[in-house]
């Protein structure tokens, strides 16, 4: 019989070093693509139940749908707008497609708080085909032509957003986002104007 003294300290840092290189952008979003989907589910099975239950469904899925765009929105585009220039024309459409759902979802509320059943279909409609475009083009492209520090820093600020830890982000970041925001928004009302 052979015996081998193993080094725990070193399998448990080899085995993290394999679990961050598991890591992508691709696979965080889809993980969070998945969560918003079990929203839509618990939609189509509780949809002719129960109104109340219905409602309670749809105020998490709000909320977390809101917290995917604010992820999406200040660990991705923002790091995207610091260092790569290139991908602006992608983050603006997306950023309108973000606002569209949420007008969306602002109709299926107003609808519920009528205690009426809404349609769901348009909203499903959109958020799909949102993420369809981010699972199987922009977000694999990100992975592709990001260096690994730019991934790294997408990541992990993502996974701070995820874990609700946002006491990371410096007061400069925060600073950063505010003004990226407004900017953002006085050039979509410019253009809209046109």
């Amino acid at each position: 019989m052979w015996y081998y003294e193993i080094d725990v300290v070193h399998v448990f840092a080899s085995l993290n070093k394999l679990i961050k290189m598991e890591k992508t952008i691709s696979k965080i979003m889809l993980r969070e693509h998945e969560r918003i989907n079990e929203f839509l589910e618990e939609f189509s099975e509780c949809r002719n139940n129960d109104l109340n239950k219905f409602m309670e469904i749809f105020s998490r899925f709000k909320w977390n749908l809101e917290k995917h765009f604010f992820l999406e929105e200040k660990a991705i585009f923002n790091v995207l707008e610091i260092t790569d220039g290139t991908e602006v024309s992608d983050i603006f459409d997306l950023m309108q497609e973000h606002g569209d759902i949420l007008k969306e979802t602002k109709k299926v509320g107003k609808t519920l708080s009528q205690n009426s059943c809404p349609d769901m279909t348009e909203l499903i409609e959109k958020l799909q085909k949102h993420a369809e475009f981010e699972d199987h083009f922009f977000y694999p492209k990100l992975d592709n032509v990001l260096s690994h520090q730019q991934k790294e820093e997408i990541i992990k600020r993502a996974e701070e957003i995820i874990r609700g830890d946002v006491t990371s982000f410096s007061k400069a970041f925060i600073y950063d986002i505010f003004v990226k925001t407004l900017q953002k928004t006085i050039l979509s009302e410019t253009l809209k104007s046109f």
